[in-house]
């Protein structure tokens, strides 16, 4: 009797630009594949299969029990051939008689566009082979996403922190964000306040099966300075006395 291989699971890692497109990522890994020699059966080449002299060759033997019932007749495999219903004569040197050896693999897996980090992908039929000639098991392969040292994720909605110092933050500007897709421009008002978020629309992550995108949030963290110098010094310290508009401050951009 046949019996089908084992699956196998294993995990890849990809980076976080990747998942905007399909890729291809190659998966090493050692398993069980039919043995060359003996072509899966297990016997020396030259040599035969014989039917088990204890099942017949069914693999199954049974047995009957008289009860208060009647007669009960009860099936369990075969613990001379396990359940095989063949025997080898001359078991095959190379795989000693199992049809299998083990063997370093490299397969190939395409990654959907927009996979969620923790999905499970299934590759048919490569898993270890099955035993004396059955049907070989399937491979599972788990794909995590990398973290990024800029970028976040929420879904499929990409975030960030962008620093700007107070001068930036009091007169407003125009820059470029960062993204996955390049630098996108931004207007950020004058009088932001340090956590406040922007949203680029469609610079996130793509959805699964789909051509619609998450968007790109953009959460303002307006920099402190550490060091000051003794002009900066002073007019923050005009500015914490009165109005800054009094002073001008809105003409002056500490950087």
């Amino acid at each position: 009797m046949q019996e089908r291989g084992s699956d196998l699971i294993c995990e890849i890692a990809i980076e976080l630009e990747e998942v905007l497109s399909e890729t291809e990522k190659f998966v090493d890994f050692k398993k069980a594949v039919e043995c060359d020699k003996c072509g899966g059966t297990g016997a020396e080449p030259g040599t035969n299969l014989i039917n088990c002299p204890s099942c017949g060759g069914s693999g199954f033997v049974r047995s009957t029990r008289r009860t208060v019932f009647g007669n009960m007749v009860k099936t369990h495999t075969c613990s001379k051939c396990n359940g095989r219903g063949k025997i080898i004569t001359s078991m095959c040197k190379t795989c000693s008689g199992e049809g299998r050896i083990k063997k370093d693999c490299r397969v190939s897996v395409k990654v959907p566009a927009g996979i969620p980090s923790g999905s499970r992908l299934k590759v048919k039929g490569q898993g270890e082979a099955g035993f004396r000639g059955g049907p070989a098991g399937d491979l599972y392969v788990d794909v995590y996403v990398k973290s990024h040292p800029f970028f976040g994720l929420n879904g499929n909605d990409v975030t960030c922190d962008f620093a700007i110092n107070f001068g930036q933050a009091a007169l407003g500007m125009t820059t470029e964000i960062p993204t996955l897709d390049g630098t996108e421009k931004l207007k950020i008002p004058a009088g932001v306040q340090s956590g406040m978020m922007f949203t680029l629309r469609g610079k996130g992550l793509p959805y699964l099966n789909s051509r619609r995108r998450g968007n790109q949030l953009v959460r303002i963290q307006v920099a402190t300075p550490t060091k000051l110098s003794t002009a900066q010094r002073e007019l923050f310290e005009r500015l914490a006395e009165g109005n800054g508009e009094n002073i001008g401050i809105r003409k002056r951009i500490i950087s």
